[in-house]
Protein backbone atom coordinates (compact mmCIF):
# COMPACT_ATOMS: atom_id res chain seq x y z
CA UNK A 1 0.00 0.00 0.00
CA UNK A 2 0.94 3.48 -0.62
CA UNK A 3 0.50 6.02 1.81
CA UNK A 4 0.31 9.42 0.46
CA UNK A 5 0.81 12.62 2.82
CA UNK A 6 2.21 14.82 0.70
CA UNK A 7 1.94 15.52 -2.96
CA UNK A 8 3.90 12.92 -5.56
CA UNK A 9 4.26 12.49 -9.52
CA UNK A 10 1.78 10.01 -11.00
CA UNK A 11 3.49 6.85 -11.27
CA UNK A 12 2.21 4.31 -13.93
CA UNK A 13 0.24 1.46 -13.02
CA UNK A 14 1.17 -1.69 -14.51
CA UNK A 15 -2.01 -4.56 -14.39
CA UNK A 16 -0.26 -7.33 -13.74
CA UNK A 17 0.32 -5.78 -10.26
CA UNK A 18 -2.41 -4.58 -7.74
CA UNK A 19 -1.85 -1.60 -6.17
CA UNK A 20 -3.54 0.01 -2.84
CA UNK A 21 -3.40 3.66 -2.49
CA UNK A 22 -4.80 5.76 0.57
CA UNK A 23 -4.61 9.86 0.66
CA UNK A 24 -4.96 11.58 3.71
CA UNK A 25 -6.26 14.81 4.02
CA UNK A 26 -4.56 16.39 1.37
CA UNK A 27 -5.82 19.76 0.64
CA UNK A 28 -3.26 22.32 -1.54
CA UNK A 29 -4.82 22.45 -5.25
CA UNK A 30 -1.95 20.63 -6.51
CA UNK A 31 -2.36 18.01 -3.96
CA UNK A 32 -5.90 17.68 -5.03
CA UNK A 33 -5.09 17.39 -9.03
CA UNK A 34 -2.67 14.31 -7.89
CA UNK A 35 -5.58 13.09 -6.37
CA UNK A 36 -7.67 13.19 -9.21
CA UNK A 37 -5.37 11.62 -11.25
CA UNK A 38 -5.10 8.59 -9.73
CA UNK A 39 -8.57 8.41 -9.07
CA UNK A 40 -9.52 8.51 -12.79
CA UNK A 41 -7.06 6.81 -13.92
CA UNK A 42 -5.85 4.20 -10.91
CA UNK A 43 -9.42 2.50 -10.83
CA UNK A 44 -9.16 1.42 -14.73
CA UNK A 45 -5.78 -0.12 -13.61
CA UNK A 46 -6.64 -2.29 -10.91
CA UNK A 47 -6.13 0.45 -8.18
CA UNK A 48 -7.81 0.10 -4.92
CA UNK A 49 -7.75 4.18 -3.59
CA UNK A 50 -8.78 5.26 0.20
CA UNK A 51 -9.51 8.86 0.36
CA UNK A 52 -9.35 9.50 4.30
CA UNK A 53 -10.92 12.64 5.12
CA UNK A 54 -12.28 13.93 8.03
CA UNK A 55 -15.11 16.74 6.23
CA UNK A 56 -16.71 15.01 3.88
CA UNK A 57 -18.38 18.23 2.54
CA UNK A 58 -14.92 19.61 1.25
CA UNK A 59 -14.55 16.16 -0.89
CA UNK A 60 -14.54 17.07 -4.33
CA UNK A 61 -18.02 15.81 -5.46
CA UNK A 62 -17.74 14.95 -9.49
CA UNK A 63 -14.95 12.71 -8.94
CA UNK A 64 -15.26 11.25 -5.40
CA UNK A 65 -18.18 11.24 -4.09
CA UNK A 66 -20.12 10.12 -7.78
CA UNK A 67 -17.69 7.33 -7.99
CA UNK A 68 -17.18 5.90 -4.41
CA UNK A 69 -18.82 2.19 -3.46
CA UNK A 70 -17.70 2.22 -0.30
CA UNK A 71 -17.80 4.80 2.94
CA UNK A 72 -16.89 4.41 6.37
CA UNK A 73 -18.32 7.03 8.60
CA UNK A 74 -17.41 7.83 11.80
CA UNK A 75 -19.48 10.20 13.64
CA UNK A 76 -20.43 13.28 11.49
CA UNK A 77 -21.59 16.53 12.17
CA UNK A 78 -25.02 17.38 10.61
CA UNK A 79 -23.99 19.05 7.90
CA UNK A 80 -21.65 16.37 6.71
CA UNK A 81 -24.27 13.45 7.48
CA UNK A 82 -26.82 15.06 5.19
CA UNK A 83 -24.28 15.57 2.21
CA UNK A 84 -23.91 11.70 2.64
CA UNK A 85 -27.51 10.94 3.00
CA UNK A 86 -28.19 13.28 -0.08
CA UNK A 87 -25.28 11.37 -2.19
CA UNK A 88 -25.57 8.23 -1.50
CA UNK A 89 -28.43 7.00 1.34
CA UNK A 90 -31.82 8.96 -0.06
CA UNK A 91 -33.47 6.41 -2.36
CA UNK A 92 -33.19 3.75 0.64
CA UNK A 93 -34.57 4.96 3.59
CA UNK A 94 -35.72 8.56 5.32
CA UNK A 95 -32.82 11.34 7.03
CA UNK A 96 -34.45 10.58 9.44
CA UNK A 97 -34.11 6.70 9.72
CA UNK A 98 -30.44 7.20 8.39
CA UNK A 99 -29.73 9.28 11.15
CA UNK A 100 -31.04 7.30 13.76
CA UNK A 101 -29.51 4.28 12.09
CA UNK A 102 -25.97 6.44 12.65
CA UNK A 103 -26.32 7.74 16.21
CA UNK A 104 -27.28 4.60 17.27
CA UNK A 105 -23.83 2.70 15.80
CA UNK A 106 -22.32 6.21 16.55
CA UNK A 107 -22.72 4.73 20.79
CA UNK A 108 -20.28 2.63 20.84
CA UNK A 109 -16.79 4.39 21.25
CA UNK A 110 -15.13 4.23 17.89
CA UNK A 111 -18.09 2.48 16.59
CA UNK A 112 -18.65 3.37 12.61
CA UNK A 113 -21.05 2.94 9.88
CA UNK A 114 -20.59 1.18 6.67
CA UNK A 115 -22.30 1.97 3.50
CA UNK A 116 -21.40 -0.28 0.52
CA UNK A 117 -23.16 0.65 -2.76
CA UNK A 118 -22.01 -2.78 -4.17
CA UNK A 119 -24.32 -4.38 -2.17
CA UNK A 120 -28.21 -4.88 -2.28
CA UNK A 121 -30.10 -3.11 0.06
CA UNK A 122 -31.21 -6.89 2.12
CA UNK A 123 -27.36 -7.96 2.09
CA UNK A 124 -25.36 -5.60 3.45
CA UNK A 125 -25.77 -2.59 1.88
CA UNK A 126 -25.08 -0.78 5.45
CA UNK A 127 -23.36 -1.84 8.10
CA UNK A 128 -22.74 -1.54 12.00
CA UNK A 129 -18.91 -1.96 11.13
CA UNK A 130 -18.23 -4.59 8.76
CA UNK A 131 -19.90 -7.51 10.34
CA UNK A 132 -23.79 -6.49 11.53
CA UNK A 133 -25.78 -5.76 8.44
CA UNK A 134 -28.55 -3.06 9.31
CA UNK A 135 -31.90 -3.68 6.47
CA UNK A 136 -33.80 0.03 6.30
Amino acid sequence: MVILHSPIIVMSFHRTRRFQILFSSLTTWYAISKIREYFAVGRHADVDCFYLYQTYAKILKHLIHDNTNLLILFKQDGTNLKHVYNDHVNINMSYEDFYELCRYYWQQKYGFVVINKDSALTNGRYKKEFNEHAIP
